[in-house]
């Protein structure tokens, strides 16, 4: 007699049960791989832009630091009127209205001052576009500024502000970072959370400098610049699942002064 198989229903529930098993596994692990991937992207991306943004920063500085003009005269401030900003030869109001425009270099290890010299870009200083500027209004910018870089706390967060006065014309040039008043100042970077100067004199490393400081071989003329002024930014990054990064990213860049005093002179 002939048998005739019966042919299969479908699957059993065991074998429902092991196939569902192996794909659920096999979709975790392609997620986790997707997952990381994802993750190293954003990741290299972040640091990318921390970067370019630091190297921006720098940059900046640097050619602020290098417009940096030294003191060249200095001036007792009076025993009434504004404190100084350093030393004799700071930005003060006199009895007689002169002011003191030239401080050169001042800073702590946390705030930076600078008085530079700018080309004026006078159309943008009246707010005019370059063909409908009055060439005989040139002389109304002022091309000597005081720089400042220091953190202030923006909504709350550290941020790395900048503020540039005109010495001339500017009404608050007898306040000092971080005691300006608000408005006079830009947020140049909100993912700077710390930065910190530090003023090589030749010999050692500084946490403060004025270089307004009488000194020379006299003793009567004023100190200048530093030899370099060391930049350390230190930049905050988004936690992930509310947890802080354990190492914050720092960028460091040393601007070496030409017009330090502290070189040594040759006859070349």
């Amino acid at each position: 007699m002939l048998r005739h198989a019966h042919a299969r229903a479908g699957f059993t529930l065991l074998e429902m049960v092991l196939a569902l098993s192996i794909g659920l596994v096999l979709m975790i692990s392609l997620y986790s791989v997707l997952n990381l991937q994802v993750q190293q992207t954003q990741n290299g991306r972040l640091i990318l832009n921390e970067g370019k943004l630091a190297r921006g920063i720098l940059a900046r500085m640097t050619r602020d630091i290098l417009s940096s003009l030294g003191p060249v005269t200095t001036q007792p401030a009076p025993a009434s009127g504004p404190p100084p900003v350093g030393s004799s030869a700071a930005t003060t109001i006199t009895n007689d209205s002169t002011i003191v425009f030239n401080t050169g270099i001042y800073g702590t290890s946390n705030m930076v001052m600078l008085t530079v010299s700018k080309v004026p870009r006078w159309w943008v200083d009246q707010a005019q576009p370059p063909a409908l500027a009055d060439p005989t209004q040139q002389a109304t910018a002022c091309d000597l500024r005081r720089i400042s870089y220091w953190i202030v706390t923006d909504g709350g967060k550290p941020a790395l502000a900048v503020q540039e006065l005109m010495q001339a014309t500017s009404s608050d040039l007898t306040t000092v970072p971080p005691d300006v008043t608000p408005g006079s100042y830009q947020i140049l970077a909100s993912e700077v959370k710390d930065v910190t100067f530090q003023y090589f004199d030749g010999v050692s490393w500084n946490d403060t400098w004025d270089g307004t400081t009488l000194g020379g071989p006299t003793g009567e003329i004023p100190i200048g610049p530093p030899s370099a002024i060391s930049i350390t930014l230190t930049f905050s990054r988004p936690s992930v699942d509310g947890v802080d990064p354990p190492d914050a990213p720092k960028y460091t860049h040393v601007v070496a002064i030409p017009a330090g005093n502290n070189f040594p002179q040759t006859n070349q």
